[in-house]
């Protein structure tokens, strides 16, 4: 499997749409609806803070 050096995600919301990048964060409260669709091959990273 090649790196993936170029990612690129659409965060969907019930309200909105995010373009979110290579380097991007996003920070979500807790409980809010939300899916990822992918636009580019991407390599995301989730972290949940209990």
């Amino acid at each position: 499997m090649q790196p993936v050096s170029i990612g690129h995600v659409i965060l969907k919301l019930l309200d909105e749409e995010i373009s979110i990048q290579q380097g991007q964060l996003v920070y979500l409260d807790a409980g809010v609806k939300h899916a990822l669709s992918g636009v580019q091959k991407s390599v995301v990273l989730l972290t949940i803070v209990l």
